[in-house]
């Protein structure tokens, strides 16, 4: 190889080394400057006791607290509105996290029912229960037919013993629960579902509806319903001050008659006469001059 040919070659192969030396430079210089990326941590708030809770224990807001935790427990809950008002029915030590397990395990229709409230079952019929229109949700009045008698007369009475009864349950279909409210039971709303028809069907061809009674009301309408016949009447959606005044009526003030018993008056002569019988009666001889007289006189 000529030498001029070695010169070019030489001059070949330091510029490459040049670029090849720049590019690593530029390289290293750009790796510097890019900052490293940061890992994002997901943490999930869980409620948590911020106290020891005993068994029994209604909730309160001070009784809770948010805590983060890196790992999702999906038996926890997530906010304190959720357990404010709650009872729980296992005790809670301090810093434990509250699960579903803590409270009490209801079926659909217990969860609808509010505080002080009781479902109590009533028979009805097409007739009784307003010719099956009355829908789970509605709100009635109970109304109770008395046929009462003495032996001497009989007197028919009609009054309504309970107002604004909201019921739960009509034959098999089950009040659905507001979508709003975030204690909303899932049972409720899955027996609840299904399309309107299916549900009205279901209505007519039951024979009970489970009525939320207050509790000081369960016994009344216990013996009302074992010594007459109740009858449900149906509430508008337009809301209405209960009227305190009394409905009781009777058949003989719709008549415009009044039955009549046996007074008293007329058993009080007879109970003179026996009276009379028992009172002794002593005769005294009396003479007077040839004269003879007999007196009687009641008593000794």
């Amino acid at each position: 190889m000529s030498g001029n040919a070695l010169r070019i070659t030489a001059i070949l192969l330091f510029m490459g080394a040049l670029l090849i030396g720049w590019y690593g430079l530029r390289t290293s210089q750009q790796s510097e400057t890019v900052a490293p990326s940061t890992i994002s941590i997901v943490r999930y708030s869980q409620v948590v006791a911020r106290q020891d809770i005993p068994a029994g224990h209604v909730l309160k807001l001070e009784d809770l607290a948010l805590e983060e935790s890196e790992t999702q427990n999906h038996l926890a809950y997530h906010s304190t509105a959720e357990l404010i008002g709650r009872m729980v029915e296992a005790g809670v030590s301090k810093g434990s996290l509250l699960l579903h397990g803590h409270f009490p395990q209801r079926g659909a229709a217990a969860q609808l029912l509010k505080s002080g409230e009781r479902g109590v079952a009533v028979k009805v019929d097409e007739v009784i229960g307003v010719g099956g229109f009355i829908q789970p949700g509605d709100h009635v009045d109970v109304l109770v037919y008395l046929n009462t008698s003495n032996g001497l007369s009989t007197e028919s009475s009609a009054q309504s013993i309970l107002r604004d009864v909201r019921v739960i349950s009509y034959g098999e279909t089950l009040q659905q629960s507001d979508p709003a409210s975030s204690n909303a039971p899932p049972a409720a709303n899955a027996l609840a579902s299904g399309s309107s028809s299916q549900g009205k069907a279901q209505a007519m061809s039951g024979h009970s509806a489970v009525l939320a009674v207050k509790e000081e009301d369960v016994a009344r309408l216990m013996l009302a319903a074992s010594g007459g016949t109740l009858r449900l009447s149906l509430r508008g959606a337009v809301l209405e001050q209960s009227s305190s005044a009394s409905d009781f009526v009777r058949l003989s003030d719709i008549a415009g008659t009044k039955q009549k018993a046996v007074t008293p008056a007329l058993a009080k002569p007879v109970r003179q006469l026996a009276g009379a019988a028992r009172i002794p009666i002593t005769s005294v001889v009396m003479h007077v001059g040839d004269k003879t007289e007999t007196v009687n006189f009641k008593g000794q």
